[in-house]
């Protein structure tokens, strides 16, 4: 088993999990999630927007699809977070400095979207075509 690989699923369930769950919660509490937000002069549609988005963030890395995509959405998120609400904690550091390493290295082997394996193949054959009908040796200009 490669340590690399194993090591990408780990934070994927663990990010994925964590994030998932403040996608949920945010979803079942919207009302205060866009009470909140008001608070901080962002709109009700915003609410939405991070809650839907962090559910299927999180369900996106449990299952490694889009991971990178994912990722980059989660530091979006993340950096709002940083910026508006002004949390600098555990959790939030953990999840922007995990969703840039998954951005970096992708979702790793356990994954449902991997990239292909690169195989190699051979460059094609082509043939040297004569740009004159004319041999070089009778050729009058030369």
């Amino acid at each position: 088993m490669n340590t690399k690989n194993t090591i990408l699923l780990i934070i994927r369930l663990f990010l994925g999990g964590l994030i998932l769950t403040k996608g949920y919660g945010k979803l079942t509490g919207i009302e205060g999630v866009t009470g909140y937000f008001a608070s901080m002069g962002l709109s009700a549609w915003m609410a939405w927007a991070v809650a839907i988005g962090e559910t299927l963030i999180g369900l996106a890395f449990i299952l490694g699809a889009w991971v990178r995509v994912a990722a980059a959405g989660l530091i979006v998120i993340m950096a709002g977070v940083f910026y508006f609400a002004g949390h600098y904690n555990w959790m939030t550091i953990s999840l922007f400095v995990g969703s840039v390493v998954l951005l970096v290295t992708g979702a790793g082997r356990f994954a449902i979207c991997r990239p292909k394996a690169k195989t190699a193949t051979a460059a094609p054959m082509t043939t040297a075509t004569p740009t004159s009908s004319v041999p070089p040796s009778s050729n009058p200009q030369m």
